[in-house]
């Protein structure tokens, strides 16, 4: 029967809580699966693009999980700060505001809310014209790279979860499960910059550009909400484990 972890770390046995290891697991995939059914079958095609338009549910969604990530991050840094070693707190802290600063610039930091010009100084090198800093002329054309390279972070954390100074800042192993399709389609839609075999292959992965910021934004999310719960156990949730 599978094993899990309960807030002891003593292993018990429970199918109910195997179930939900699974289904948490499988949403990332599962996301992937339906969107992109959605944007290939005619009938449901636009509503699909819908969903994923500027300032659309998809992109809304992204800015909601990962300035809440953000926030909470930093609210946590803030009360293990006497319970947790330096290099942790550091880490705890870099990880809120980075969070925080990736919501911000999914809505270009509220000019997208209240439409005010861009600065003249930002314009000049900016893609879109918006007050942001990922859209630089330098980044516009590849900024799958951000997904690819927090993936990989993801990856290696999830290595690392069990050993070294870093271990309470280590993301848990049922990671793997989200870091990975995230990187197979972050690194479908690198590579189709340099190779298109098809005009449909083309027209999917242009759109899921929007959903894997969305599983960022998911993951950050969730990360902070598991670290809360390991590390102040105020977080109470059945479907997790080590």
């Amino acid at each position: 029967m599978p094993r899990a972890i309960t807030d002891d770390k003593k292993p018990v046995s429970s199918p109910q809580l195997s179930r939900s290891l699974i289904a948490f697991a499988a949403v990332p995939t599962v996301i992937y699966f339906i969107i992109s059914a959605m944007l290939t079958y005619d009938p449901t095609h636009d509503f699909g693009v819908r969903l994923l338009k500027e300032n659309g549910p998809v992109e809304l969604a992204s800015f909601a999980c990962m300035t809440s990530a953000g926030v909470l991050g930093l609210i946590l840094a803030y009360r293990v700060r006497s319970r947790v070693t330096k290099p942790v707190l550091v880490g705890l802290t870099l990880c809120g505001l980075g969070f925080f600063v990736i919501g911000m610039e999914e809505i270009s930091w509220g000019q997208q809310f209240f439409e005010w010009q861009t600065p003249e100084v930002i314009a000049k090198t900016n893609a879109q014209n918006e007050t942001t800093f990922h859209n630089h002329q330098l980044f516009q054309e590849y900024l799958e790279i951000f997904a690819i390279l927090f993936a990989l972070a993801g990856l290696i954390g999830v290595a690392l979860n069990r050993s070294g100074v870093l271990k309470d800042l280590m993301p848990r192993p049922i990671f793997f499960w989200w870091f990975v399709p995230l990187l197979v389609v972050a690194s479908l839609d690198l590579m189709h910059e340099f190779w298109i075999p098809s005009y449909r292959f083309d027209m999917l992965i242009n759109h899921l550009d929007e959903v894997n910021e969305m599983i960022c934004a998911m993951i950050a999310l969730t990360f902070v909400l598991f670290k809360t719960r390991e590390l102040c156990g105020t977080v109470k949730a059945s479907g997790t484990a080590r």
